[in-house]
């Protein structure tokens, strides 16, 4: 074992990371405590464990290059040289590529890709010097990567094409005689002009010796190609690595950049094109950053050259204003001074001096406008600081630093604490530079005076502000850090109550909150970053990006930031992201374009911003960014190489699982998919499981990770809905997942509000199966309640109970149980959000509840038309705060259709052609739902009433009822309500053939086995039974009108009401179709001669009830007269016949035509009692005009409306036959 030890460990002395004395004394240590040496490192974070596999695959001959996936930072260097060149390796250099200088005898390192700067990045100005190429891992390869221009030279040997810019192109090449690296760069094309400032670039170059400023080692031709080799600085720009560097770290590189500018003019040279671009920086073996000076491209010996032209030559952003004016002749050092104030003022804001969106424009703007103080764009920035760079950026170059070396001088004394020459800035400033402007004016020694005194105090005070906001931030660092690791090994213990630790660590985190109030503003921005950090670690991000933004807000800038808001948007993301389930795929798509917008775009950005930044896996970060780009396989391969390397790790395993979760539900479409499609989704979902199991294993107190199980099984539950498959054993796993997750952690509340969204699911199950549901629903109310009351502003929480109210309501309306408790109940869970709180989700809640009250008013007989208007306003408020949201259109369509069905509709037209265009709205959003095909049936259904009842034909809209109600039962055959609605739409179809005088049993035939299958799916309800009764009383009466035996199914139609009935005793629907049987009976035994008492005394006393329990049903009026007017015909046949008799039952079919919503049938009704009664009259030797003639005068209303009418015509004609035969026609 020592033997591999020793192998590992020569590879890392190799690599520069240990001394043979270190080495040694690892491996004694590793062998005392049994572990690895390497490992030690690693676990005191002096070595990262992506180093360690380089290491091993190294020693071990994997393939695996020494350089392979270094990251920044990371030194390489060698101690022993190669016998050999290395291998050529075709790959081009990345963007910002980690910087290593390597020494000479070293071989070529090919680096690892180093992500682009942002689009959005705000440093834009000066391109680089070099245009270089990312790796085949970033993007494809440079399409026409050129050759090296001198094949087979013996002299340096071609490695690869680096980049390129405006003058030459650069190549990595190897030295065999100095067996050292180096950078060849050839001028591009054959321009005399171009040569010329090729090689007075190299020899400018040549001149300058000093440390940070990139050397040139040799300069010449071959095969008539002039080239400069180089040092080779593997490094990336300063403008990309702006973001990853502190404050003080920012000044330290440019104090260093400012000496080797200082070297330069010592040696008679002005750069003239000093920016960010043309400054590489790289992280020596000390670990600090070393900047190199580069591309001396424009340099210009201000001491020798007499005569120039006027050509502007440089990058406007950062050129000083007597060089934008071409004054070349008179430029001398404090141009430069100027470039590097250019510079760091990037560096220090984000922002250039002076702004302008192209060349001229800048141009322009220099001649006539000052650099903004740099603290109106970050007020971090102190003001000593700021001082010194506004003096470089003076537009009069005798009121800038006089040298380089004296600007530099000035930065170390900042770093040091000391008192700085240059002046600080403010509102004073700017009246001491207007002053100088308008000198005639003000008094100048004054306002100086005054400027140097104030100065002098805000100076002492940013030191002062500086130290202490360093100080807080270590501490408030070192306590979050404490919290982390903490947390993590809470969440990898076993499965445990974990309440009294995290309330430990938020005791912890209070600390930090008293800490930022002692310490005023100062504290702000690194106090909420910590406790940032310190939420997210306890797995609550929405605190943790509360208090993270706040700390942007404060100023605090910090990759480190960046990273941890990311994350916590990350997680609030794919929260929202794993509960679409539930939704139908079309509002699935726009809420998560919803998502996206409030958190995915957010991340990203942060994500983009942070590569630098320092996490536990940079596999993991990658895997991150590709999920949020929705690039799922990449996303999977990043997390594929992490490999085993981080057991301990658990993020790693949910987050593969949240992928494969999330691709799952984007592969759906509510069950609209092959086959293949299917078999992908169930085996994404499978391997979730697992992912989720695995991170679940190892974290077995990390709430979330059971949480993730339980979203799983959730959408498993989804899916069943829409393929007819069983939901329950989904549900049960789900709910112990989440026994698991509440006895890690019994105050997580979003593990609390989904077991309550499970047990109603459970619950409408049950129901659906006919078992028993409250017990679930009960359930869920207790686990709602739970999660309000560990956070009373929870809205998720409100939402889930006042749904599950709402939910315990409906249960005891379709069970025939009171519902206004829980009623009540969920109206009091909804008014409680504030009107700003109250999204569109809350108003559907209010319209279901208001929906709700209707239909039981309704039940009872009272006036519902006060909660449908209450129950419209809400779901049109909803649908306008959420124009996508199909539910929504759905139920709003749904009142409409309910309110233009009421007998005493305001104007039921309209309702119906509002109800169908939410339908059409609907239907566009999902095009599978089965409730919106519901809806639609129900709604043509009524139009088709409303048509026929107006004379017009029904056929139409009764087929698109029908169309609809064989697409809904295609997606939901199990659907109860669809196949009642086919019924009605059938026995609809039955009526209108039987008034053309065709044979409308084969339509009875099918209405009833549409009622039959609605039966057997629901025996315990019971609206099957009352639309069987009302069939069978139908089918009676059109075989008594056929001269057939109606009795049977008279009698079926009453056992059907009674047995509707037992199940709804207290709706008044049963008793109206126990009485219309028993009337029917009663005629039918009037019929025979038989008498009909016992029926009517039965009809008489069950339409009785009925109306105390209805007080305006029409139907209930309409049967009650027909009951009368057997009653009067009984006992005009017992001689003892009335004309008061025949006016009760008069008196009755008034009230039902006054209050109908089918006028027609009433009318024909009424109608043949006038027949009666005038006939009776006749018979009497009494005057029957006044009957026969209200007989015929509805009639012929009937007939107005449907002059084919068969039964109206049949009518008119035995009425006309009772009149006299000298009367005239009273109507045609």
């Amino acid at each position: 074992m020592r033997e591999k030890y020793e192998q590992e460990l020569r590879v890392a002395q190799m690599r520069g990371v240990l001394s043979q004395e270190e080495a040694e004394a690892l491996i004694t240590e590793g062998l005392l405590q049994g572990c690895h040496p390497l490992e030690l490192l690693v676990a005191r974070g002096i070595l990262s464990e992506e180093t360690l596999d380089e290491i091993r695959a190294a020693a071990y001959g994997t393939g695996a290059p020494l350089h392979a996936g270094l990251k920044q930072g990371e030194t390489l260097s060698f101690r022993r040289p190669p016998a050999e060149p290395p291998a050529r390796v075709e790959e081009p250099l990345t963007p910002g590529s980690p910087t290593r200088t390597i020494q000479p005898g070293t071989p070529p390192a090919v680096p690892p890709a180093k992500p682009p700067v942002p689009a959005d990045a705000p440093v834009t100005p000066g391109s680089p010097t070099l245009t270089v190429h990312p790796t085949p891992s970033q993007t494809t390869p440079y399409p026409q990567e050129p050759a090296f221009p001198v094949p087979g030279w013996e002299r340096y040997q071609p490695v690869r094409f680096l980049g390129q810019g405006g003058m030459g192109r650069v190549y990595l090449a190897y030295d065999p005689v100095l067996r050292r690296n180096v950078a060849l760069k050839f001028v591009r094309g054959d321009d005399p002009e171009l040569q010329h400032r090729f090689i007075s670039e190299a020899q400018a170059q040549a001149r300058v010796e000093h440390e940070r400023v990139c050397k040139v080692y040799e300069v010449g031709e071959v095969q008539g190609q002039p080239f400069i080799a180089m040092q080779y600085v593997e490094g990336c720009s300063l403008l990309d690595l702006i973001r990853e560097l502190s404050l003080e770290q920012k000044v330290m590189v440019m104090q260093q950049v400012t000496e080797g500018v200082h070297a330069a003019h010592r040696a008679g040279l002005i750069h003239r094109d000093i920016k960010p671009t043309n400054i590489l920086v790289e992280r020596g073996e000390d670990g600090r950053w070393k900047p190199y000076v580069m591309d001396f491209g424009l340099a210009r010996d201000w001491q020798r050259e007499a005569t120039v032209t006027g050509t502007v030559l440089g990058t406007p952003h950062y050129m000083a204003p007597e060089q934008a004016r071409g004054e070349v002749s008179q430029l001398d050092r404090r141009a430069d001074v100027y470039s590097l104030g250019a510079t760091l003022y990037v560096m220090l804001t984000g922002k250039t001096p002076i702004p302008g969106t192209n060349a001229l424009e800048v141009l322009t703007n220099l001649a006539t406008q000052e650099a903004r103080p740099l603290r109106e764009h970050n007020k971090n920035v102190p003001v000593d600081l700021e001082a010194i760079v506004l003096k470089c950026l003076e537009r009069e170059p005798s009121a800038r630093y006089d040298s380089a070396r004296a600007l530099a001088e000035d930065l170390g004394r900042f770093l040091n604490g000391e008192p700085v020459q240059a002046r600080a800035v403010g509102t004073w400033y700017r009246l001491r530079k207007k002053a100088r402007k308008h000198w005639a004016l003000v008094s100048v020694a004054s306002v100086a005076l005054v400027l140097v005194l104030l100065a002098l105090g805000k100076a002492e005070l940013t030191r002062r502000d500086s130290a202490e906001r360093e100080r807080l931030s270590s501490h408030f660092t070192k306590v979050a850090g404490d919290v982390e690791a903490r947390a993590r090994f809470i969440a990898l213990s076993r499965l445990h109550d974990t309440r009294a630790e995290r309330q430990e660590l938020r005791t912890r985190l209070g600390e930090i909150e008293r800490a930022m109030g002692e310490s005023g503003e100062v504290a702000q921005g690194p106090g909420h970053y910590a406790l940032g950090q310190g939420w997210l670690d306890l797995g609550d991000p929405a605190k943790a990006r509360e208090h993270l933004e706040a700390a942007k807000a404060a100023g605090y800038e910090d990759p480190q930031a960046n990273v941890a808001l990311a994350l916590a948007m990350s997680q609030l993301y794919n929260e929202q992201l794993l509960s679409l389930g539930q939704l139908a795929s079309e509002l699935r798509k726009a809420r998560r374009e919803e998502l996206a917008v409030q958190y995915r775009e957010p991340a990203l950005n942060l994500l983009r911003e942070s590569k630098n930044a320092q996490v536990n896996s940079s596999e993991y970060m990658k895997a991150l960014l590709a999920f949020y780009e929705e690039h799922y396989d990449e996303a999977l391969g990043q997390l594929n190489s992490l490999g085993e390397r981080m057991p301990w790790f658990y993020e790693a395993p949910k987050l593969r699982g949240d992928i494969l979760h999330v691709r799952a539900l984007m592969r759906w479409s509510d069950g609209q998919q092959t086959e293949k499609e299917k078999e992908q989704v169930q085996a994404d979902l499978e391997e979730a499981r697992r992912s989720y199991l695995r991170a679940a294993d190892t974290a077995q107190s990390a709430p979330e990770v059971h949480c993730g199980l339980a979203r799983v099984e959730w959408a498993a539950v989804s899916m069943a809905l829409y393929s007819n498959g069983e939901v329950a054993p989904h549900i049960e796993r789900a709910l112990q997942h989440l026994s698991r997750a509440l006895q890690a952690a019994p105050d997580h509340a979003a593990s609390w509000v989904l077991q309550a969204t499970l047990y109603r699911n459970l619950a409408q199950s049950s129901h659906l199966q006919g078992q028993a549901a409250e017990k679930p629903l009960r359930q869920a109310i207790d686990s709602a309640q739970k999660a309000l009351d560990l956070n009373p502003s929870n809205m998720e929480a409100r939402k889930e109970l006042g749904m599950d109210w709402l939910e315990l309501a409906t249960l005891h309306q379709k069970i025939n149980q009171d519902p206004r408790e829980p009623l009540q109940h969920a109206l009091k869970v909804f008014k409680e959000f504030e009107t700003t709180q109250s999204d569109y989700y809350v108003y559907h809640g209010l319209g279901l509840i208001f929906t709700k009250q209707a239909d039981y008013a309704e039940s009872l007989g009272a006036d519902s038309l006060l909660h449908r208007n209450e129950a419209i306003k809400a779901f049109q408020k909803s649908v306008e705060l959420k124009d996508n949201y199909e539910a929504g259109w759905v139920n709003l369509a749904t009142q409409y259709y309910k309110r233009a069905t009421l007998p005493k509709a305001p104007s039921p037209k309209e309702d119906l052609e509002q109800a169908w265009q939410a339908l059409q709205k609907s239907r566009e959003l999902d095009r599978q739902n089965f409730l919106v095909r519901f809806q639609a049936g129900r709604v043509q259904l009524a139009q088709a009433q409303r048509l026929r009842d107006s004379g017009e034909d029904e056929r139409p809209a009764l087929t698109a009822a029908l169309d609809a109600c064989r697409e809904g039962l295609a997606i939901n055959p199990r659907m109860v309500e669809l196949h009642n609605l086919k019924g009605l739409a059938h026995k609809e179809q039955a009526r209108a053939a039987w008034e053309r005088g065709e044979d409308p049993l084969p339509l009875m035939d099918q209405a009833q086995q549409a009622f039959d299958q609605a039966r057997t799916l629901a025996p315990q309800r019971n609206w099957a039974y009352n639309n069987l009764a009302d069939l069978s009383a139908t089918r009676a009466m059109y075989l008594s009108s056929r001269g057939q035996d109606a009795r049977p199914s008279a009698r079926a139609a009453l056992q059907l009401a009674r047995e509707a009935q037992q199940r709804a005793p207290t709706h008044y629907a049963p008793l109206i179709d126990m009485g219309h049987a028993s009337q029917l009976l009663a005629a039918f035994a009037l019929e025979d001669g038989a008498d009909p008492r016992p029926y009517l005394i039965d009809a008489l006393e069950t339409l009785q009830q009925a109306l105390e329990r209805s007080p305006d049903n029409t139907e209930t009026w309409l049967y009650l007269a027909e009951a009368r007017a057997v009653q009067a015909q009984w006992s005009a046949r017992q001689g003892r016949g009335a004309d008061k008799d025949f006016e009760k039952a008069h008196k009755a079919y008034q009230q039902a035509i006054l209050s109908t919503e089918r006028p027609l049938d009433y009318r024909l009704a009424f109608g043949r009692f006038c027949h009666t009664w005038a006939t009776w009259r006749k018979q009497a030797g009494l005057d029957a005009s006044v009957p026969l003639e209200q007989g015929l005068s509805l009639v012929s209303e009937v007939l107005k409306a449907r002059p084919d009418w068969a039964e109206a015509l049949a009518l008119r004609a035995s009425l006309e036959g009772l009149r006299p035969q000298s009367q005239p026609d009273a109507a045609p």
